[in-house]
């Protein structure tokens, strides 16, 4: 009777405010990104092909960077088989798009699964930062191994390549750093490589070429600076 339409009434009324809602925000959504993308334009005419985008820390998956590269297709005219690489700093703080369990192993796990099944569906590299442990952190390059990883040791088995960047308090005062490769699904594990860096510019280079022990590099690089 009358109870009946006037209940259904107010569903279909609810159900056009929350679609009108939704409508609104995401013409809004695609307004902005219209204008952020106009005004690129308008700079640099996407002459250098890189673009940055900020997102709030742990609030995003790797849902929200595919939707974001959909909107690069859409009005930046950047299309997948136009992504050279993507870079995530960092991993270990973005959320699964799977459920979270609250169990770091897991969910960071998960995370990584989501990113390296991103970088297939695109065809570009995913490259993020990590962190090693406590244990670790005093570790010379030589004695450091992927076992040292911090949080979920799921992501070493998830990820083709592994690179350690190693500088430690007296290794700095030098103006060196390590590279070290701690997993290498298609290559040598373990080759190090010695770097030299000038903090004041944050420029790296390549100074001691490749081995396997640190120490030799580090003689080497001070025998020819000399």
């Amino acid at each position: 009777g009358g109870g009946l339409v006037e209940r259904q009434w107010s569903i279909n009324s609810k159900f056009k405010i929350e679609y009108s809602k939704l409508k609104k925000q995401i013409n809004l959504e695609s307004w902005i990104c219209n204008f952020e993308f106009k005004y690129y334009e308008q700079r640099n005419d996407y002459k250098n092909r890189l673009f940055v985008k900020e997102f709030p820390t742990s609030s995003i998956n790797t849902t929200h960077i595919e939707q974001y590269l959909y909107h690069l297709e859409l009005f930046a005219g950047i299309y997948p088989e136009d992504i050279g690489a993507i870079f995530i700093d960092y991993g270990d703080i973005m959320l699964p798009k799977q459920k979270r369990l609250g169990k770091t192993y897991d969910d960071q796990g998960n995370t990584f699964e989501n990113m390296r099944s991103m970088s297939q569906e695109y065809g570009a590299p995913v490259i993020s930062a990590s962190q090693i442990n406590r244990s670790g952190m005093e570790m010379t390059v030589d004695d450091l191994t992927e076992s040292k990883l911090a949080d979920s040791i799921k992501k070493m088995f998830i990820a083709d390549n592994l690179l350690a960047l190693v500088s430690r308090a007296e290794d700095r005062k030098k103006n060196i750093m390590y590279a070290k490769s701690l997993k290498a699904r298609d290559g040598l594990k373990d080759q190090i490589i010695t770097l030299g860096i000038d903090y004041s510019r944050l420029t790296i280079q390549d100074k001691g070429g490749m081995s396997i022990q640190a120490t030799q590099d580090i003689d080497d690089y001070e025998e020819n600076e000399e």
